[in-house]
């Protein structure tokens, strides 16, 4: 499939990555995501964000649904359906997602009547993401999957964390990026927590928690087969990145440093759980490797935060490889990489974010003034080099002068 002139719709969370890549296959780019960034506008045609005035999100409605209603609101649904000032056309060819409907694919549906929306098949989607196949899958496919439990209340929540055992960690059903993850040490950790947050008002999980090396595997697949493009590891609540040892994603990395035992083992799992759970396109599996042990831990079952990371190292488009696996088609070769390293800064005090065009390597740039509260992102690096020891100090370098500089 080809992007070029054609009229291409991108939705997520953050969607500047995938609007980039669109762009750079000659697509005329129309965008739907949270953030707003600063280098967002270069990477499309038009856009609204959530984080801007005129699109603010109502708390108590997911994320997904005001991603969706600002998208066909703009775009589809406008009264103007031709906006001669910026001589464009708001007649969408296709819609890419990316992060924020893993969970919600049932928002897409009000797209679908309007133009080609290129994801997975829902009932396929909420496979990926149905813990109880996730489990039969793994353990058909003889790997490991952590030990849950679904909570309502606090005596539940007790009795799982002690049945599990300490260490464990309790989440939301529905989370992205390691946000809402809480660690409980042992059983004073437990009754902290309990006091601390009081009775859930929600469902809660309650998880076995694996130690080990965090990895992530990028597979493209038509729905009957697939292949494995990456395999790269994840940062995860990284303080060089602004975090306090947290669960929260701060990137990822190239090459992923396992055996070769351990790598054929990931590359044949990761191709039969997207062949087995029906997916189509750029599609991504986590892990955590624990010595010989390798533990699935979540699918996402569209185009991935790797996915800028990839082209940029490997000189490659994943997007056409997304495209081409709608078609029906795989690469007849895969792209090699570079060793490469991705860093979501985060800031660590309250203040006016700085003039993020004066550092190398950044991307997603939080407009210069937004007032930062610790724990918010800043930006992303990106970073390129002959091993990945150089990547990484330059990365680090990068972010402590932009952490240091507010």
């Amino acid at each position: 499939m080809n992007l070029r002139n054609k009229k291409v719709g991108v939705i997520g969370f953050n969607a500047r990555p995938i609007a980039c890549a669109a762009k750079r296959l000659g697509a005329t780019v129309f965008v739907s995501d949270f953030w707003g960034d600063l280098d967002l506008p270069a990477c499309c045609d038009e856009w609204v964000a959530i984080n801007v005035p005129g699109y603010e999100h109502v708390s108590d409605v997911p994320l997904a649904r005001s991603l969706v209603d600002n998208f066909r609101r703009r775009f589809i649904e406008c009264d103007i359906e031709y906006d001669i000032e910026r001589d464009i056309e708001y007649d969408i060819d296709y819609v890419l997602v990316g992060s924020g409907f893993d969970d919600h694919p049932e928002f897409l549906a009000d797209l679908a009547a309007f133009c080609e929306v290129l994801t997975s098949p829902a009932p396929a989607i909420k496979r990926a993401r149905d813990p109880m196949v996730l489990k039969t899958m793994a353990e058909e496919l003889g790997i490991c999957y952590p030990r849950r439990a679904t909570v309502t209340d606090g005596s539940s929540l007790i009795a799982a964390c002690r049945s599990i055992g300490f260490p464990c960690v309790i989440r939301r059903t529905h989370s992205g990026g390691g946000s809402g993850v809480h660690f409980i040490l042992n059983s004073s950790r437990m009754e902290e927590y309990l006091r601390k947050n009081g009775e859930p008002k929600h469902p809660l999980v309650v998880q076995e928690y694996i130690k080990g090396l965090d990895a992530s595997c990028s597979v493209v697949s038509t729905g009957r087969r697939a292949m494995v493009v990456s395999l790269q590891g994840q940062l995860i609540g990284m303080p060089s990145a602004g975090r306090n040892n947290d669960f929260v994603y701060c990137g990822n990395y190239w090459p992923l440093g396992v055996s070769e035992r351990i790598r054929k083992r990931l590359t044949e799992v990761s191709k039969q759980l997207c062949e087995r759970l029906g997916l189509v396109g750029s599609n991504g599996i986590d892990y955590v490797i624990r010595g010989d042990e390798i533990y699935l831990m979540e699918v996402n079952p569209r185009l991935q935060g790797t996915l800028e990371v990839l082209e940029i190292s490997g000189e490659t488009s994943i997007l056409k490889m997304h495209m081409d696996a709608f078609a029906g088609k795989l690469p007849t070769k895969l792209p090699e990489f570079r060793p490469v390293v991705k860093l979501i800064v985060y800031a660590k005090k309250r203040g006016p974010c700085p003039d993020l065009s004066q550092f190398p390597h950044t991307f997603d740039l939080t407009p210069t003034g937004t007032v930062l509260e610790p724990g918010r992102p800043i930006c992303t690096i990106i970073t390129v080099s002959e091993t990945l020891e150089d990547a990484y100090g330059s990365a680090i370098s990068i972010a402590r002068k932009i952490q240091t500089s507010y």
